[in-house]
């Protein structure tokens, strides 16, 4: 992966010159995860930013009281998460986990360096807040899913946004996978997931959902 180029892309970054962003590249850790790997777990803490250089990432819930899982939103390349801005600037930790959706290079900005990168370019705020609103309308979209549609719709807003993301109509899920996100059981996602398929919204092959 050509790093450099991939921080040009940043979103955070855009504004910034070469040499600005060949300093920056100095100043980063950068690591691979694999699809599935978890990226951050709930409650911790951090001591640098990660911005996603390349792949795509979702946001979690996690249930304390039992461990249930519930999909949020997706995180792309170039973008950070906001909720692991909120903890570098408020010093809180969440409920919530980031799990590699796909296989991605994330780049671990200090949290000194990324503050005199701020103080040095206030622009960069502007570029912090059109994450911010991103994600929020995501978040928004997403929790509506969750509260006012039925396993049907929530079924078919879940493999329309994963297309819209990860730019395809075939989807690489399982059954189960699916069912975790949206908090339910297989039984009830195998199901509706047939009914689907029978009335040509999507087409079933093994570990694959096609969103016709």
């Amino acid at each position: 992966m050509q790093i450099i180029q991939a921080l040009r892309q940043c979103k955070i970054f855009f504004t910034l010159n070469d040499e600005e962003i060949q300093d920056i590249r100095k100043n980063i850790f950068v690591k691979e995860f694999l699809q599935g790997d978890i990226i951050q777990r709930e409650f911790s803490y951090l001591k640098s930013i990660p911005i996603i250089l390349s792949g795509i990432t979702k946001v979690i819930l996690v249930d304390k009281r039992d461990a249930k899982e519930t999909f949020l939103y997706y995180i792309s390349e170039g973008s950070t998460s906001a909720t692991t801005i909120s903890q570098v600037f408020f010093k809180e930790t969440l409920s919530l986990k980031i799990v590699a959706e796909t296989d991605c290079w994330i780049g671990y900005v200090p949290i000194e360096y990324f503050n005199m990168l701020l103080s040095r370019h206030p622009e960069m705020f502007q570029k912090l807040l059109e994450i911010y609103y991103s994600i929020f309308v995501d978040l928004v979209n997403s929790v509506a899913n969750h509260v006012f549609n039925d396993m049907e719709e929530k079924i078919l807003f879940l493999i329309r946004y994963k297309s819209t993301v990860l730019k395809s109509n075939v989807i690489e899920t399982t059954h189960e996978e699916l069912a975790q996100e949206l908090n339910s059981s297989r039984e009830v996602v195998t199901r509706i997931l047939g009914e689907l398929a029978h009335k040509n919204k999507i087409k079933l092959e093994r570990g694959k959902v096609i969103l016709l």
